[in-house]
């Protein structure tokens, strides 16, 4: 709210923080081993589309995120935490940046884990404002022409390189994301997630709306594509959604789907049990 109705400035800069990824999330040694796949999971439908793999449990749930075949690493699972953010302050979040150049290191790929832990990922937006998104810790700061606010530190409080921004309230008329009722983080309210289900219902927009939601994760996607480039410097057009002169980027934007788990066959299995 203060960053996009200009209590800081002009909008110059954004820097996104991340956790280091690929942790072990309690894994033991054994299952980063093949194993027989359990009766009780259907790791058929599990896959989906992605490739067939062998049965290796510490590439499903929850470290799943881990590897290229089915998720982007924390770039994907961090990322939709935070720069989606970012968007709103910039007023971009049916847009996107315009250019985006990243720097990592990834694992072999036919590593158990091989996505990227450590990363740094500059971007570049059509209206000048840049924007750095690395590996860390969780946090997010955003710079202005007349200050700096933000946080480090998941669910930290607000930091401002003056404390007055911190004692700005912003009248009720100028606010723009103001919910309805507010509660309380612990009220049980089933946040973001009841919201959605309630909208499906009442078919009014989300707190999240899918096209927000499809932009944030586009933007971890790019900076994929960039790294597993060898840190190219990529275009990007975000009316169109492709790379502008990179055939080879824009390959990558898709990849196969496996039969029958393709769209063109989703009657066949979606709501299957």
């Amino acid at each position: 709210e203060l960053v996009r109705t200009g209590y800081i400035g002009e909008l110059r800069h954004i820097d996104v923080t991340l956790p280091v990824g690929n942790s072990t999330r309690g894994r033991e040694e054994s299952d980063f081993e093949e194993q027989p796949v359990p009766e009780d999971f259907d790791y058929e439908m599990w896959q989906g589309q992605a490739p067939d793999l062998p049965y290796i449990p510490a590439r499903t749930h929850n470290t799943f995120r881990w590897n290229l075949a089915y998720s982007g690493g924390v770039l994907t699972d961090w990322g939709a935490h935070l720069i989606d953010l970012a968007q709103w302050a910039n007023n971009t979040e049916k847009s996107g940046p315009v250019k985006v150049r990243g720097h990592g290191h990834f694992p072999p790929r036919d590593e158990v884990w091989n996505t990227t832990a450590t990363f740094s990922i500059d971007y570049m937006y059509e209206n000048g404002v840049t924007m750095n998104v690395s590996a860390m810790q969780p946090g997010i700061r955003f710079c202005g022409s007349e200050g700096c606010i933000g946080f480090t530190g998941w669910r930290k409080p607000l930091e401002a390189s003056d404390s007055k921004i911190l004692e700005i309230s912003i009248p009720e008329k100028e606010q723009l994301y103001r919910p309805k009722v507010i509660v309380a983080r612990d009220s049980n309210d089933g946040g973001e997630h009841k919201n959605f289900v309630d909208c499906v219902f009442s078919g009014e927009e989300c707190y999240a709306p899918a096209e927000t939601g499809h932009r944030t994760t586009s933007i971890s996607h790019i900076g994929n594509i960039s790294m597993r480039l060898g840190g190219r410097e990529l275009e990007w057009d975000p009316k169109t959604e492709r790379f502008v002169g990179d055939g080879e980027a824009d390959a990558m934007l898709s990849r196969e789907q496996r039969e029958p788990w393709t769209l063109k066959n989703v009657q066949s299995w979606v709501n299957v049990g």
